[in-house]
């Protein structure tokens, strides 16, 4: 009797769905990642002070004085896509309130300098702009609305996960060519409910890991082989 080759197809077959069940892979293609802001401030840029205006950050250029600029500075832990493929990366801010009904641009920046931190961050000591890189340019209007960014080259470069800390800075304002108008939302800090600050990441196993459907099926196939062996085996 030779059912040998039958068991084998099968603890392979069992071997695979094990694997499939472990988390194999470790993503799914299909749902967006979302990640909050670890720590978040809103600074007057120039000014030595924090925790100005707790609860709510800002995007403002005009609104305390001729020339003043109020920035914003996110940071984002990535340590959890290490390993991971990075296909798109969209930062979301939800603005509460606007000093203007009309459309004006705002800048979001990567910067290289993570250590900075929400409690002590001033206008001052805020990451220079020699660390900041531009990610990309939004209009926003006088509407309470979620705002997006594409700031995929700061999620997959050497700010983000090619850098050695596996942090994301982001530092938002207005720009700095509309100046003379008064202008600026206010947008939700980390702290409230929904509406806060978060990257929408979409990802894929950097290695390439068959679907547990393909391997389902090439367990199938074993244990086929297996038994198609078997009963040959029989009719000897």
């Amino acid at each position: 009797m030779k059912y040998i080759n039958l068991a084998a197809g099968l603890r392979i077959w069992l071997m695979v769905i094990g694997l499939s069940a472990a988390g194999i892979p470790a993503i799914s293609y299909g749902a967006p990642i979302i990640l909050s802001a670890t720590e978040d401030a809103v600074v007057l840029d120039g000014e030595n002070s924090n925790g100005q205006f707790p609860g709510l950050l800002a995007s403002e250029l005009g609104t305390s004085g001729s020339g003043s600029v109020w920035i914003s500075i996110l940071k984002f832990d990535l340590s959890a896509l290490t390993g991971m493929t990075v296909n798109s990366a969209t930062f979301e801010l939800t603005s509460v309130f606007n000093h203007n009904a009309g459309a004006f641009l705002h800048d979001v920046y990567s910067s290289s300098d993570d250590s900075w931190a929400e409690g002590t961050v001033t206008g001052v000591s805020r990451p220079a702009n020699s660390t900041i890189t531009l990610l990309d340019s939004t209009s926003i209007n006088g509407t309470s609305q979620a705002s997006t960014w594409n700031v995929l080259a700061g999620v997959t470069g050497a700010d983000g996960l090619a850098g050695t800390g596996k942090v994301l800075t982001l530092f938002i304002r207005p720009d700095l060519s509309q100046a003379g108008t008064v202008l600026g939302p206010h947008f939700n800090d980390r702290t409230v409910a929904s509406g806060f600050p978060r990257l929408i990441l979409d990802v894929s196993p950097s290695a390439a890991v068959p679907e547990p459907g393909t391997l389902a099926l090439l367990a199938f196939g074993f244990a086929g082989i297996g038994f198609g062996r078997a009963c040959g085996g029989r009719r000897k």
